[in-house]
Parts: C-alpha cells; structure tokens; sequence
C-alpha cells in the first residue's frame, strides 16, 4: 500500500519499517506489530521513533481491555470420537451447540491461545452472548490449542481461518461459523454466528493506519482519501482476499469511533469474564 501511496506524488519516497513489539508474560507472548512509513533518508531510527511514538499513545487503549483481534474466526468441533475421557460432539449446527451446554452444564470446553489471547476473548464473548456454561481451557499458542482440537482433547475453539481451514477442508474439524457479520468468501457454505442464532454476534480483526498526533488535518484528509482509493483498487483487493480480508472504506473520524467501540466492548468482555493478565 505504501508503494501505492508513493506513486500518488506525494513529492518524497517512503522508508518502511516492519516492527514488531514482543512481551513475555507467563509463559504467554503478546505480539502487536506495525509497519511504519516515514520520509527516505531519515533513516531507520527516525522509522522506530515514529513507531514507539505511536505505540505508546495508544498503549493504554489498547492494554485497557487486552485488545487483541484476530482475523475471521471459525468454530471448530471436532467429528465424533472418544478422547482420553472426553466426550466428543457430533459435527452440529450452533443452536444445537447451544443447547447441548445448556443441558450439561460445565460438561463442554473451548481451548484458546492463553488467557486475554483473542481467540480466548472471542470465545468469551459468544459463552456470554449464548449464555452457556462452558470451561476454557488456555494454551501456551494456538497451534498446542488447535493440535488438541484435532486429538480430542477439548470440544471447540475460536481459530483463525486461514490456519484452520485445511482441517476444515479435510474434514478432520467441522467449521460450525464464522465470526464475521457476513459470510467468508473462503467458506461461503459455513453459515455466521448470527446465522446461528446468537444474533447480533460479530468479531473481526483489523487493521488501521495512524499518524502521529498533531498531523495537520489537510495532510490527514488527503492520506485518507488516497488509502481508500488504493484499498478499491483491483490489486489490493485480490492481495487481501488471498489472506481472507476484505476492505472497508472508512473516515478518519468513523475509524477513531470504531477503535473506541471496540475498547468498550472488549473492556466489558474482559471484566466480566474477570480474564487477568498472565
């Protein structure tokens, strides 16, 4: 997009910076990467400026409510088996899902990533908005996570698509939604959340760009116009669609709303469920 961007004359080149921040708490890593895009020839540590400038503005938004997103989601329940003593489902649509942990409360679980993990407030979310009593059962990763799925050790996971569809396409996991408000043009058969009867359930994972406070608002309203229009343009859409995104026109005002509904209602997932930091 940068190399795009560049190409709408904006007068300088670009130098990009891909960075990733990395803390290591309980045994649990929380990644929260970032490309950056500054004048060329001001170096890399002007690059890495910029960036620790924005990350740590938006630190405390972020942390406040362990904001981690993934990209569309599936709900994956495994064929039916026996595991080391788990009782393992038939392939069901989610109403059923629903209903059977109604029925046998405690009896069901869902593995994540590790506590705060995305898939973990994804999975808190939907036992929330369905009002099932259900056990989380956290993992150093998603990949232990989804290795257990697939064992039958644990009923269902929130995982990311991309990661989980070729078990899906297998058919050794049986995807029972996506999280997303429509259907992904992945899995156009596999039906939403909201399809399945939680209505009004959504979560998706984005992606925004920001510039550093006090960018005078003509350079904002200009950058924002040219992203949009590189974001419709035909080659972003096919690059986007191979990672199973797709692109939202947004104003600057309605993506900083955004980011302030998805704090209140990540906060709200995170003290109810009373999720800690590890």
């Amino acid at each position: 997009m940068a190399a795009a961007l560049e190409a709408q004359q904006y007068g300088f080149d670009v130098t990009i910076l891909e960075k990733t921040n990395k803390e290591q708490s309980g045994g649990n890593t929380r990644l929260a990467g970032g490309t950056i895009a500054v004048p060329a020839g001001q170096g890399e540590e002007a690059a890495k400026e910029y960036y620790d400038d924005v990350a740590k503005k938006s630190q405390g938004r972020g942390n406040a409510a362990l904001l981690s997103v993934l990209a569309r989601n599936v709900l994956a329940d495994v064929e039916w088996l026996k595991g080391l003593g788990v009782e393992l489902l038939p392939p069901r649509p989610v109403k059923e899902l629903i209903s059977l942990a109604r029925s046998r409360p405690g009896a069901l679980n869902f593995a994540s990533a590790g506590n705060g993990s995305s898939g973990h407030l994804t999975a808190e979310l939907f036992k929330s908005m369905a009002a099932i009593p259900v056990t989380h059962i956290p993992y150093k990763g998603a990949g232990p996570a989804l290795v257990d799925v697939l064992a039958g050790q644990v009923h269902y996971m929130f995982a990311n698509i991309l990661s989980s569809l070729p078990y899906v396409k297998s058919g050794r996991v049986k995807g029972l939604a996506v999280t997303s408000a429509r259907r992904s043009p992945n899995v156009p058969e596999i039906p939403t959340v909201d399809e399945g009867g939680v209505k009004g359930y959504q979560v998706t994972s984005w992606y925004g760009v920001l510039a550093p406070a006090g960018t005078p608002q003509p350079v904002i309203d200009k950058l924002s116009t040219d992203i949009n229009a590189v974001m419709k343009s035909s080659e972003m859409q096919a690059w986007l669609a191979r990672d199973g995104a797709v692109a939202v026109e947004a104003t600057p005002d309605q993506f900083a709303q955004h980011i302030a509904t998805e704090i209140a209602r990540w906060r709200k997932v995170v003290k109810d469920a009373r999720i800690q930091a590890e």
